[in-house]
């Protein structure tokens, strides 16, 4: 029922169950506006504000916040009370059903209402996952990126877990398959992956962990390519391909440690040449090429004895994939240049990255040093 279709039949100064509370009046003083109410609304409003300063929780005031709502659905005072009374009163959660169902009907984003029902779910226990994921489902196919219905679904799941785990990375993954570009969808595998990979770094044995890990990825990036294929310039995916490797529980510079980054990028861009998702994120994985050399760089130059003709090839190692990177900065200039400005602040901090190993082009071999 929609605030505009709710009409109120008996004032509350004539219902017998009110007679004896006194409403409150709103004190304004010298108001420079006045906000203009309905009078029912604003008697109710009246008896709203006495039953609250007399912190009543009784059954006159549940069926009082119910009329609230009705007149404004967003009131969150109206809510927050109402759960209040519910809780003080001992009420069966799942009777709100028959309560916010219709109002979910009206306006599916309503945040007040997603409020309500997920404390209302976590009230109840795992029994009512079920029937709240499958509320947000059916919100899902009025509004395919329905913020609430989905931050409904995360909370479910984060709430009960188990095998909603896995049926929610299935169930992102059938949104996803009908909309390749539904940036809501792609966040909800994100929230799926991230917890797979909470369980990876749980396994406690190294080894199995780092299996576990690889496994992971490689599901991934295959399951990438696939929705690459079907649309290269698709931003959508190519931004979840480059927020995989900054999930908590990778390990820093985790792209530059597989080359199938390189090789789906590569292949992108045969199909849409100067692509510029592609472009963007083949000079990421460079870069984190290069930072992973570096560290390599880093171990060598600490060895005990160092090894001159070591260093100096991983020396190369990271010149190679800076150069690399740049090139496609370069290329990123001419294909996106709306966004030069933020190509050149990521070409300087490649510059930072290099200088900072005394690499630049006067650099002397470490192995000439040696000999020097």
């Amino acid at each position: 029922m929609s605030s505009e279709e709710y009409v109120e039949e008996v004032p509350y100064a004539q219902r017998p169950e009110w007679s004896d509370m006194q409403p409150l009046e709103l004190s304004e003083g010298v108001p420079v506006v006045s906000i203009q109410y309905f009078a029912n609304h604003k008697e109710q409003l009246a008896y709203f504000r006495a039953v609250m300063a007399k912190g009543e929780k009784s059954e006159r005031a549940l069926a009082l916040t119910a009329d609230m709502i009705h007149r404004n659905q967003a009131d969150y005072t109206a809510w927050e009370y109402r759960w209040q009374c519910l809780n003080e009163l001992g009420k069966d959660m799942s009777c709100e059903y028959e309560f916010t169902d219709p109002i979910m009907a009206d306006n599916a984003k309503n945040y007040q209402l997603w409020n309500h029902r997920r404390k209302c779910m976590l009230a109840q226990g795992s029994s009512a996952a079920q029937r709240e994921l499958q509320v947000a489902e059916d919100a899902l196919r009025v509004d395919e990126k329905n913020y609430h219905a989905w931050a409904h679904r995360q909370a479910a799941v984060q709430a009960y877990g188990g095998a909603l785990w896995e049926l929610e990375l299935a169930f992102s993954g059938t949104m996803i398959s009908k909309d390749v570009r539904n940036n809501s969808a792609w966040n909800q595998r994100a929230f799926a992956v991230q917890h797979q990979l909470r369980e990876v770094a749980a396994l406690g044995d190294a080894a199995a962990s780092q299996r576990a890990l690889t496994e992971l990825i490689d599901r991934e990036l295959q399951y990438i390519s696939a929705k690459i294929e079907l649309a290269p310039r698709n931003e959508s995916v190519w931004n979840y391909l480059r927020g995989l490797f900054l999930l908590p529980g990778m390990p820093a510079h985790a792209m530059g440690l597989y080359e199938q980054v390189y090789v789906l990028c590569k292949e992108a861009l045969l199909d849409a040449p100067s692509c510029p998702p592609a472009l963007d994120v083949m000079s990421e994985y460079y870069l984190h090429l290069a930072c992973v050399h570096a560290q390599h760089l880093a171990h060598l130059q600490h060895a005990s004895p160092p090894s001159p003709a070591d260093i100096d090839k991983a020396k190369a190692s990271v010149q190679q994939a800076a150069q690399s990177a740049t090139t496609l900065l370069n290329h990123l200039l001419i294909s996106d240049p709306i966004r030069t400005m933020y190509w050149n602040h990521r070409q300087r901090d490649l510059d930072t990255l290099v200088a900072s190993l005394g690499l630049g082009p006067d650099a002397q071999p470490a192995a000439a040093a040696a000999m020097a």
